[in-house]
């Protein structure tokens, strides 16, 4: 007994592979100066912590737009309410640093998963190694503090659970059904457990024909996918919340509008041709799979790859749903090339280095949880953010200013919007900020042509009665204000510009 205690202990406080390359892949970037100030590059964050503030303000849900003043009265609702919930009690004991930290933590978790389930399935740790790596450099874009992050981390668990589930039917596969319960109240990115099931019991009944096979695993993943659907019902807005995310996902506005709902293209950088080569990657494993008659795994590469495609967004679920399925194919592909090169070749000696790797890459220990406690207790000696970077957002302008703004009927953009709900609360009203799918095509378009100092400007401006602007110093509508012989300059930087109108 003594001897298994201290083996088990050891197993929990000594680093494995898996650790440290957790360490180096994830953590990393933001133990680097200014690194964590990255994930607070977007702003949308500001609304949430701020929702959640005031849903333990008041102890219920708002039902109107507490931040906006464009659409009074209009229903607004909390889609994400426990998330924001969340926030805002860990940004009340640990500010920005601990959503920061929560944020590394969230890629961190998923990372692991990732790692371990295409091990599992591929039986090969440099394959799980180098995908998982690839992985995170493809997502990296979208590596931001922000509630999509439980998304990946749920979708992955999801991902390992119907993964096991497949290779012998267990009893934690239900547990799919209250994690669909849960994210429904987490974020929105739930929509895509349920089509991700869909995907796998059509590609598993194709099987069943192709291979005149049991249908057992059929009906399983079948009655499981129609209780995760049930079970994303047991929401504060009940369907209402499933007809809004159809709504938006299908309205064109919102895909032209949002930048990162547009195609994958070389303007994201290197994260761009990290997602090609694990594209390509997992075009060859739709056809590997293909002719194994594995149609399940042939086409949940296939629909998630052309997913990935339409939209940047979805470069990271792509990577979770996909990535064990490439490892374990390329693992086939490697099998069959180590059979024709024999004992002494090549591939022989790197798969017997392989097989001394996995127990090390196959568990996780108590080092990285315990990295992350130390690194919060310690955020103040360690410097890490108490405010979102400067050269995004205007920070100090702001912070001179904050009774101007709060007082004003502002005009911004919609990522500044939210920043100046973080500042101002409570209190601070504006009229936009990144609530897209609230404020509609209609307003969408009346925010873009004052932005961009169009024809309309002047009646718009009028229109809306705006009395104070915080507009980027290099817009358009900075130089169309500072023309109008009624608004003033307060306040600029070579970032922003505030100005107001005289009375």
């Amino acid at each position: 007994m003594g001897s298994r205690f201290r083996t088990t202990l050891g197993r929990w406080i000594v680093p494995s592979l898996a650790d440290l390359l957790l360490a180096a892949l994830v953590l990393r970037p933001y133990l680097l100066p200014g690194g964590l100030e990255e994930l607070l590059s977007d702003a949308s964050v500001c609304m949430h912590i701020r929702t959640g503030d005031l849903i333990r303000a008041t102890g219920s849900l708002p039902h109107t737009d507490p931040f906006s003043f464009a659409l009074p009265g209009k229903q607004w609702f909390a889609w994400e309410w426990l998330t924001e919930l969340g926030l805002s009690l860990l940004h009340s004991s640990f500010g920005l640093a601990g959503v920061a930290l929560l944020a590394v933590a969230l890629m961190a978790g998923t990372s692991a998963l990732i790692l371990r389930t295409s091990l599992r399935r591929g039986e090969s740790a440099l394959v799980a190694l180098l995908l998982t790596m690839a992985g995170f450099q493809a997502s990296m874009n979208h590596a931001l503090a922000r509630p999509h992050l439980i998304t990946w981390l749920f979708l992955a668990v999801s991902v390992a659970i119907v993964e096991r589930e497949r290779r012998r039917p267990w009893g934690g596969f239900w547990l799919l059904i209250p994690l669909a319960a849960l994210w429904a109240n987490l974020h929105g990115g739930f929509a895509i457990l349920p089509v991700y099931l869909a995907v796998v019991c059509t590609g598993l009944g194709l099987e069943a024909l192709w291979n005149r096979s049991n249908w057992q695993g059929v009906w399983r993943m079948v009655a499981c996918g129609l209780m995760v659907g049930a079970a994303t019902l047991v929401n504060p807005y009940g369907i209402r919340l499933h007809q809004h995310l159809i709504e938006f996902v299908s309205s064109p506005w919102a895909i032209q509008m949002i930048e990162e709902y547009h195609p994958p293209s070389p303007s994201l950088g290197e994260q761009y041709y990290w997602f090609v080569g694990l594209g390509l990657a997992a075009g060859l494993a739709a056809i590997s799979a293909l002719r194994r008659r594995r149609v399940s795994d042939a086409l949940v590469c296939l629909v998630f790859l052309i997913s990935a495609c339409k939209s940047a967004r979805h470069i990271p679920l792509f990577v979770i749903a996909v990535t064990p399925i490439v490892a374990g194919e390329l693992r086939w592909l490697w099998d069959v090339a180590r059979s024709r090169t024999g004992r002494r070749g090549t591939a022989e000696h790197i798969h017997k280095m392989d097989l001394g790797m996995q127990p090390q890459f196959g568990r996780h220990s108590a080092w990285l949880a315990a990295c992350f406690v130390i690194v919060l207790l310690l955020r103040g000696p360690m410097g890490l953010p108490s405010n979102f970077p400067e050269k995004r957002f205007p920070v100090d302008l702001v912070s001179a200013n904050r009774e101007t703004l709060r007082n004003g009927r502002v005009f911004s953009t919609d990522a500044w919007g939210d920043f100046l709900i973080y500042t101002g609360y409570p209190g601070q009203h504006v009229f936009i900020d990144g609530l897209q799918d609230f404020f509609g095509p209609a307003l969408a378009e009346d925010y873009l042509e004052m932005l961009a100092a169009g024809p309309r400007t002047d009646e718009l401006f009028r229109q809306w009665k705006f009395d104070t602007a915080l507009v980027p110093a290099k817009q358009p509508i900075a130089k169309w204000l500072k023309s109008q012989s009624d608004w003033r300059v307060v306040s600029e930087t070579p970032l922003a510009v505030l100005l107001v109108k005289e009375k």
